[in-house]
């Protein structure tokens, strides 16, 4: 009997470190991503991590710290350069990140404010298992247009383009 349970026990340990294994973490997610057509059009993201807090009953001491992701990107169209904010890697805790995200169900889920168009994306970033340094950025809802003083009215649609497979390069 203490044989069985010692053999179970054994494989329990195996099961349950071989499915933590594949599941995604956060740090798989974190680096620079890069996207590029071959035709002048890069978009560059830069991820890192950071601890938030979320107050749930408003008040000091009920806050909880989760880890995020925070991004900064550049897009890069025919050759011009549309948006950056990656000088700003070092800020994390003001809102100057154009992305931020959280695992949620195996998946990166992530959000983009596309500060030229004055909307935020939201979508996930996907991890492809049989090429680890790959991921795909799906961002297909968009949320209400928010209008503020711009010197340039820019057209509806989205800065940056969607459905993409990203490379990893650091």
């Amino acid at each position: 009997m203490n044989r069985i349970f010692i053999f179970f026990f054994i494989g329990l340990l195996f099961v349950s470190k071989s499915v933590t294994a594949q599941q995604p973490v956060l740090e798989n997610y974190m680096g620079t991503w890069q996207w590029s057509d071959g035709k002048g059009d890069t978009l560059t993201i830069l991820l890192k991590k950071c601890k938030r807090g979320v107050n749930i009953l408003r008040s000091e001491p009920d806050s909880i710290f989760t880890n995020l992701l925070l991004g900064f990107h550049s897009y890069i169209e025919k050759g011009q350069l549309v948006e950056n904010n990656m000088n700003l890697v070092a800020d994390t805790l003001s809102n100057y990140q154009s992305f931020g995200g959280r695992l949620l169900n195996g998946n990166l889920s992530i959000v983009f404010f596309d500060a030229l168009r004055d909307r935020e994306f939201k979508g996930t970033l996907t991890l492809l298992s049989e090429f680890p340094n790959k991921a795909i950025l799906s961002l297909p809802y968009a949320g209400e247009r928010i209008v503020w003083e711009k010197k340039k009215i820019y057209p509806n649609g989205r800065t940056i383009p969607d459905n993409i497979v990203l490379r990893k390069i650091e």
